[in-house]
């Protein structure tokens, strides 16, 4: 305020259509608060020094969400003479990223499937459009129904274009399953890529963990010729043998994958139970070392066998 001939007060207004004056010096002693400190109208009063300082730190605050046209008027005013000045402004939008709520972690056994119906999801402008990367680490995804345009895909990872609500809807019917015979600490992520047009957001990763729990698997029989995947013994292929010949069966053994993992290798201390048997013929082992038999014996067609994974294995 160029008010160098006036040694008494002045009388100060700012108004705003939408949005607010806020001012950092509002301790001046020589200024008089009428209306508010921080509001979209402001009166005060006070000397022209104090005046200026005042008015140099005023800062004009948009509405939240609401944008384009907007002004800032400003008057003063001393007996009852002054001068008003009104300097539009323009708000642009901003469009904001959408945040995603989502659990820390998840529970599930191995090899059962979780359904992420309700456990990931998009907050925002339901037709805001943004592209997202959903990707896990060990497991598997699939997805029942989107509306998304995808430009990469499978089965661990999908990347894709489209708005907040078909994004939600291809969550919710997303399946995540385990990888087989895993157990541990999976992960499900998802990626939100900035775009020019948006807020850059504070977060741009979220992450759900997945406790895959082991659960006590049945041991499994390996045949040579055997459909490992179906574990059947239909896909067994037939061995033949000369009448009165002998038929050395190589190759076959028992599995289990819990033996395999440190986290249970005192399982090998433990006793398996194993029943051969044939129709017609008789049967013999390659090794009695640590083997004891609950029923039959070495030359019948039938006989159960008890010991441990490693000495079942040497006599079969």
């Amino acid at each position: 305020v160029d008010a160098s001939e006036n040694d008494g007060l002045l009388e100060v207004e700012l108004e705003t259509s939408k949005g607010s004056c806020l001012t950092m010096k509002n301790d001046i002693p020589e200024i008089e608060w009428v209306v508010g400190e921080a509001c979209n109208f402001v009166h005060f009063r006070g000397t022209v020094n104090a005046t200026n300082v005042v008015l140099s730190s005023f800062i004009f605050v948009p509405k939240g969400n609401v944008y384009r046209y907007d002004y800032i008027k400003l008057s003063v005013y001393y007996d009852s003479k002054g001068d008003t000045v009104i300097y539009p402004v323009t708000v642009y939008p901003v469009v904001k990223m959408p945040t995603v709520i989502h659990p820390d972690e998840l529970q599930t056994e191995e090899n059962t499937p979780i359904n992420l119906m309700g456990k990931m999801q998009l907050v925002g402008h339901d037709k805001l459009n943004v592209t997202i990367t959903v990707s896990c680490l060990y497991g598997s995804l699939l997805y029942l129904a989107h509306g998304v345009t995808l430009t990469d895909t499978s089965r661990k990872s999908v990347r894709g274009w489209g708005s907040i609500i078909s994004w939600n809807n291809l969550l919710n019917h997303t399946i995540f399953t385990p990888q087989l015979k895993f157990f541990g600490v999976d992960e499900i992520s998802l990626r939100l890529e900035p775009q020019d047009a948006f807020d850059f957001p504070s977060k741009c990763n979220y992450t759900i963990y997945v406790n895959v729990n082991p659960v006590d698997n049945a041991p499994r029989w390996i045949v040579p010729g055997m459909h490992e995947q179906l574990n059947v013994l239909d896909f067994v292929e037939t061995k033949e043998v000369y009448e009165g010949e002998d038929l050395v069966l190589d190759g076959i053994s028992i599995i289990d994958e819990e033996f395999i993992s440190d986290q249970y290798s005192f399982l090998y201390e433990l006793l398996m139970h194993v029943e051969l048997s044939v129709s017609f013929g008789t049967l013999f082992l390659s090794s009695h070392r640590g083997i004891s038999f609950n029923s039959g014996a070495i030359g019948t067609n039938r006989m159960k066998i008890m010991g441990k994974l490693t000495d079942l294995n040497m006599a079969l």
